[in-house]
């Protein structure tokens, strides 16, 4: 390129350079002019004419373009490699990586909610002798604890009590009365706080304890002093206590028939899993899974896929395309107060348990043979044949691996041969 630049310069100036062309030469003075005075003897003013001046110039112009066209093929042909082709082309950069001996685990997105663990209804039934009821309290709000013997809501003046049960009352209890109902009775007293002694009979102390039950809160029990009676609509079982009051139907001055109290455990609230119904088939009940779950964390196994919730032929939203599964063993303690809470985290499947010679899905590459990598062997690339076993999570097992193949071999990734 520099021996091109000087020749088009040494052109150019040339062109541009100015001519000084001879006033006089050695012509023969003009005859026809006397009465000019003439140069010197033997001199005469004959000046070059202008077609004489053209022809230079014209083959000075040619001249330089024939020199610029030898330089520019010269220049090109000295810039060229000698095999042809583009010399600047950067050469392939191939990414390598290791093998390595491990577990193959697959990784799987879970998200979810807290959802209470259980939850209990309480039907609200007139009391006896009230053709129509009408809720006259509600001593305790949505969303606060309820612990055993509390008073959950008054209809027409008569008290509903909460007591830890699992059977509901399906008739009136009194002195003499026996049976898995009174054995019930009996305990839900003693976990309020009254001594009675569980025998599965309505004895005297059973009606005491009644009757203090009903006087702590400003209630007197109905039937008589000497022989309480227990009415069915006065006590409502939940299973598990404390429990929070999670909804409530009615309001003062409602009518409560056909309506039901809503309760949750306080401190029993479960994390539900949702997956893909993919992900969920490759995921067994036990599989290992972490979540957090707004500000707590959950640690526990995958449980069976929880019965899918009938479609609503009426609602203008489609029907949900994940499965739950309920995260089970979980060793931390989820209050009520996190029902809601939004839960992200990842299940782990164990695809291959043992550690295997692994390789990374990018470093297979396809040929008419089968399955290669290409290892760097002594320094050396070679394409090595494998055989191919379980993936997962962007690894390979590679079965019956040739002896230069082990953990810490390098081969080549992401470039095909």
């Amino acid at each position: 390129m520099n021996l091109y630049r000087q020749i088009c310069w040494l052109i150019t100036s040339s062109l541009s350079r100015p001519r000084h062309e001879p006033r006089f030469s050695l012509a023969e003075p003009d005859a026809g002019s006397p009465d000019v005075a003439g140069p010197p003897s033997g001199l005469a003013t004959n000046h070059v004419s202008k077609p004489g001046r053209r022809s230079r110039r014209t083959a000075l112009v040619l001249a330089a373009l024939v020199v610029v066209g030898v330089a520019t093929f010269l220049i090109g042909r000295w810039s060229a490699p000698l095999g042809g082709g583009h010399s600047n082309s950067a050469p392939t950069i191939r990414a390598t990586t290791t093998l390595a001996l491990r577990p193959i685990s697959l990784s799987l997105a879970v998200t979810g909610l807290v959802e209470p663990a259980s939850q209990a209804t309480l039907a609200l039934i007139a009391p006896s002798g009230v053709a129509r009821a009408i809720v006259t309290a509600t001593p305790i709000s949505v969303g606060h604890r309820l612990t055993a013997g509390a008073v959950i809501i008054e209809l027409s003046g008569r008290p509903l009590f909460v007591l830890p049960g699992a059977r509901p009352s399906y008739r009136d209890l009194s002195t003499g009365d026996s049976g898995a109902d009174v054995t019930q009775l009996q305990k839900g007293l003693r976990a309020a706080g009254y001594p009675t002694q569980v025998t599965g009979t309505f004895d005297s102390q059973t009606g005491s304890s009644v009757s203090a039950m009903y006087a702590k809160h400003g209630y007197t029990a109905a039937g008589t002093r000497a022989k309480p009676v227990v009415p069915a609509a006065e006590i409502g079982y939940v299973p598990v206590l404390p429990a929070i009051l999670s909804q409530v139907p009615v309001v003062v001055g409602d009518d409560p028939s056909g309506k039901a109290l809503t309760v949750i455990p306080a401190d029993h609230a479960t994390a539900v899993g949702q997956l893909s119904p993919a992900d969920s088939a490759s995921a067994p009940t036990g599989t290992p899974v972490v979540m957090r779950c707004g500000s707590t964390s959950v640690s526990g196994v995958l449980g069976r896929p929880l019965p899918a919730a009938a479609p609503d032929p009426s609602s203008p939203t489609p029907p949900a395309t994940t499965v739950n599964r309920r995260i089970d063993n979980n060793k931390t303690v989820l209050s009520a107060s996190l029902v809601g809470a939004v839960c992200t985290g990842t299940a782990t499947v164990q695809v291959v348990a043992t550690p295997v010679l692994v390789a990374p899905v990018s470093a297979l590459y396809t040929t008419a043979d089968g399955s290669v990598v290409h290892a760097i062997v002594g320094g050396s690339e070679v394409a090595i044949h494998v055989d191919v076993g379980r993936s997962a999570g962007g690894w390979v097992e590679l079965r019956a691996p040739d002896a230069r193949l082990k953990a810490g071999t390098k081969v080549e990734i992401g470039q095909q041969p």
